[in-house]
């Protein structure tokens, strides 16, 4: 390190830098990126003025008239170098160009290259000046997003992590770099780097992991999410009887693992819209959701849509909402849930309780299907319903709701209903059953919208050979993205399936503003 003092009458004299070549060269480089730093020679006597006010840098001669400044840079490089504090003198540089230019991308590369010679931390400059030069070749790096699930995995290895909220890349680096060791526990910016190897092309990968002292461990797992949810609710909003209902939307995406979420971005639409509107609006709304394209871009990511809707909506068409250029549920599974049962916590004992039973059901042994295990039911008298065979429950032509009810009773363990008719049927009965139904805890029923004939859509089910009957969400999907090609009367483009899983609710979410659950 360079050691400066004066002499005479008010010069100094320095022996061995305070930096060496390999990283002045880091900052020459960076400098040299900055536009007016390099062509504008206005702007470097700015600077000029500004250090000597700061921290008095002699050695800087006055800025050449020439239009590129390369020179200009290696000379203020190697003033800042020389200075009885180099460090506060490169500071001091950095502070002018944030204070000048701070919107700009090369403005912040080069504060970042500063802070690893201000601030040498736990890796030491010349290595962070790896990653740094490294992680700038890369057009689109990871954002808070991956950066928090780095942070958590670096948590569950039980290493110090000084990161709260949403944190960008690099200030995370910064931080980790800085952070204190943990008792007998290597610091964490070594497992946060080897996390972020993964997720990045080469050569960067290699850089990085050459600064972290390897890859992984192969006991530790790729680090991505088992599955994404994306919920997203309808509120119906409050409104005089002769007005047309509006609804709001409301979205979130959750990482679900073991059971559990664990929520990666948020939102509220404010505008109220009509159910005319929606398969428009909520469509711009999906396609404009960047952080949550960008999470599910790996095509190995498992990820399900879930709409939560009120009881005026639940025939809705969701999985026709599109994410340009695509049909939403030819892509994903798409299923609806009950907003309604979400609410009223007095619902939830006897729907956990038949979902119990759907998660018990094993695998039926061939020619047996998992199909099998879905009742059917009807009140349309010239209406046939699937029914015989290895059926497990016997299917219901009932007249009233009061059918309904004692038929649920009599078939506790019965948690998946085909429905025989649209939820959207001028019958009030029609209605009525299904709202019966989720009431008395069925957390799956599945119908055609178009009101068709309930054995072609058992026929496709089976088609489908779902070995259990958690593979539905799947099945309809595959279903719908078959009909992608075919008619506008085809079965698969009038599909819906209600799936609600009670274990797929984020804690607090039942609030106004508190995620979609």
């Amino acid at each position: 390190m360079e050691q400066c003092a004066p002499v005479g009458d008010g010069g100094r004299t320095c022996q061995a830098g305070a930096w060496d070549d390999a990283v002045s060269r880091v900052l020459r480089t960076a400098l040299t990126d900055v536009d007016d730093m390099r062509g504008n020679a206005d702007f470097r006597r700015e600077l000029l003025a500004s250090l000597h006010h700061r921290a008095d840098l002699p050695d800087w001669k006055s800025p050449a008239n020439g239009p590129r400044g390369e020179d200009d840079i290696a000379e203020l490089v190697h003033a800042c170098r020389t200075y009885r504090e180099p460090r506060t003198a490169l500071a001091a540089v950095d502070a002018f160009l944030q204070d000048r230019r701070g919107n700009e991308r090369t403005v912040a590369w080069f504060g970042l290259c500063v802070q690893a010679v201000v601030s040498p931390g736990i890796l030491g400059t010349q290595r962070m000046h790896r990653i740094f030069t490294a992680l700038r070749r890369i057009e689109r790096l990871p954002e808070s997003l991956e950066v928090a699930r780095y942070a958590d995995a670096c948590r569950a290895a039980r290493l110090n992590v000084p990161l709260a909220g949403p944190t960008d890349l690099f200030r995370a680096l910064e931080r980790l770099n800085d952070a204190q060791r943990g008792p007998g526990t290597r610091p964490a910016i070594h497992r946060f780097l080897q996390l972020l190897a993964q997720d990045v092309p080469e050569p960067a990968a290699s850089a990085l992991l050459e600064v972290a002292g390897g890859p992984l461990p192969a006991a530790v797992p790729r680090l991505r999410p088992a599955e994404i949810i994306v919920q997203l609710r309808l509120e119906e909003v409050e409104a005089a009887p002769s007005e047309t209902p509006r609804y709001q939307v409301h979205g979130a995406f959750y990482s679900h693992e073991e059971g559990s979420l664990r929520e990666l971005d948020s939102w509220i639409d404010p505008r109220k819209v009509t159910e005319e509107e929606l398969l428009r609006h909520g469509s711009s709304l999906l396609t404009g959701w960047g952080d949550l394209a960008y999470e599910i871009r790996d095509y190995r990511t498992r990820v399900r849509f879930e709409f939560l809707l009120p009881w005026s909506l639940l025939d809705h068409a969701v999985d026709l909402w599109t994410v340009t250029p695509y049909v939403l549920g030819h892509q994903y599974p798409v299923v609806v849930r009950s907003l309604d049962r979400h609410k009223n916590f007095w619902m939830h004992a006897m729907w956990r309780r038949r979902w119990d039973e759907l998660a018990a059901q094993g695998c039926p042994p061939p020619p047996a299907s998992a199909t099998d295990h879905i009742a059917w039911m009807t009140h349309l008298k010239d209406r046939s319903v699937p029914a015989g065979g290895a059926r497990r429950f016997p299917s219901l032509r009932f007249s009233s709701v009061g059918e309904v009810t004692q038929w649920l009773k009599a078939h506790s363990s019965l948690a998946c209903i085909g429905v025989g008719f649209a939820y959207g049927h001028p019958d009030a009965l029609a209605q009525q059953a299904i709202e019966e139904a989720v009431a008395k805890g069925i957390p799956v029923l599945v119908w055609r919208r178009d009101d068709g004939d309930p054995c072609e859509l058992d026929t496709a089910l089976r088609g489908r050979a779902l070995s259990r009957l958690d593979e539905l969400p799947l099945g309809t999907q595959s279903l719908r993205e078959a009909a992608e090609t075919r008619p506008a009367n085809d079965l698969g483009r009038h599909i819906t399936l209600l799936w609600d899983d009670p274990n797929c609710v984020a804690q607090l979410q039942h609030g106004m503003y508190q995620g979609v659950g």
